[in-house]
């Protein structure tokens, strides 16, 4: 199983690999905790879908979900 892909920009990710794999192209939707894309599984050829989790700083300098 692929873990999420963290990012502090999701809206910035169309066209990226990530995961060594995963190349992102449009935007599925966006709610609270990220966003979804359509993307391609460059190991299996197969269609898929990335939740890529939206992270802020918190007050102690640690990564938060937004």
């Amino acid at each position: 199983m692929a873990h999420p892909a963290p990012a502090t920009d999701p809206a910035n990710l169309e066209g990226r690999v990530v995961a060594g794999r995963y190349r992102l192209s449009d935007v599925l939707g966006r709610g609270g905790f990220g966003s979804v894309y359509t993307g391609h599984d460059s190991a299996s050829g197969e269609a898929v879908a990335v939740k890529v989790f939206s992270l802020a700083v918190g007050p102690g300098g640690e990564a938060v979900l937004a």
